[in-house]
């Protein structure tokens, strides 16, 4: 990797209270799907992440050249799209074959991610609840000798027969990939969720050599037990193929506490105001507030929203360039 390229950002961000959008899930919805996270709304959810984890990389991280935000013709109503640094980008312009739209599958997205016009050959790829906790250097993501720095979670992604989610079905299918390939391995760890540091030029090789199942992928419109990671594939590609092994460094972060990475799981609120608390404290780099709440719930749901809401406002104070 090139330690003085331009790095660009890339968020996909969907607004699921949208009745448009809840609409078209229904719509297309399998009524035989095993997994219910499949389509759960709370996977859609929109609590204003976005605008927040963007005021975390203006403030942190102001060496990002430019930002994407891929939707599916949603537009955020306080984003300033005159912004010069940032564009917005519909599916129908990443994906060649419109008839597999509308896509809720965030897997297929991903890997059409690469299609985007002016994209930086090494990009950050974003979900919209990953925000930096505090100033990221190049060097945070890179080793000295300018390879790529994996974050892993302590979790090892399990095998198929123990797998009980589509998401984890997943990346137990990408692992067999790579068996396939390079050989049987020993138990591979879960990717952390961080800011994705990604190259182009590895995901074109990973196409070249797996294309028939990710082109497959695309098909999928929700998660799907034989969706090919990205997240999976390019790490530990990266790290097994001899042509870019060398040049890698594997980095093994603690889950919690971790000076550099920390994952919230919001679902309870008593919890929810520890996590916080303690996040507020520690200050990581980057850190994940990630939904997974019972949609069921509605006073619980509100309540820990609400309290999302409020740390990120104190978190992440004053306007950034990119909001009207």
């Amino acid at each position: 990797m090139d330690s003085t390229a331009p790095i660009d950002a890339v968020y996909t961000w969907v607004n699921g209270a949208d009745p448009a959008f809840r609409a078209q899930l229904e719509r297309y919805r399998d009524s035989n799907a095993t997994d219910r996270h499949t389509h759960a709304p709370t996977r859609f959810w929109d609590n204003q992440e976005l605008r927040f984890s963007l005021r975390s990389i203006e403030r942190y991280a102001p060496w990002i050249r430019h930002v994407f935000v891929v939707t599916n013709g949603q537009v955020p109503d306080w984003l300033d799209l005159g912004n010069p640094h940032l564009t917005l980008i519909d599916h129908k312009a990443i994906f060649p074959d419109c008839s597999v739209l509308p896509i809720f599958n965030s897997r297929a997205i991903e890997w059409r991610l690469r299609a985007i016009e002016g994209l930086s050959t090494q990009f950050l790829y974003f979900n919209d609840d990953f925000f930096l906790g505090r100033a990221l250097a190049r060097e945070d993501l890179m080793t000295r000798a300018g390879g790529k720095r994996i974050f892993l979670e302590p979790l090892e992604i399990p095998s198929m027969v123990r797998c009980m989610h589509n998401t984890d079905r997943a990346d137990a299918f990408t692992c067999a990939l790579l068996d396939a390939r390079f050989g049987a391995s020993a138990a591979r760890k879960k990717i952390a969720h961080v800011p994705y540091l990604w190259d182009q030029n590895i995901l074109r090789e990973v196409e070249n050599i797996w294309g028939e199942k990710i082109t497959r992928m695309s098909t999928h419109r929700f998660r799907h037990p034989e969706d090919v990671s990205v997240q999976v594939l390019h790490d530990y590609y990266s790290l097994q193929a001899p042509a870019w092994r060398n040049s890698s460094e594997m980095v093994e972060v603690e889950e919690h506490p971790s000076p550099l990475y920390a994952f919230v799981a919001l679902f309870n609120p008593k919890r929810v105001v520890k996590l916080l608390s303690k996040l507020a404290q520690m200050r990581p780099k980057f850190f994940c507030l990630n939904d997974d709440m019972d949609h069921g719930s509605r006073v619980g749901n509100w309540m820990v929203r609400a309290l999302v809401r409020a740390f990120l406002l104190r978190y992440f104070p004053g306007a950034s360039s990119f909001e009207k």
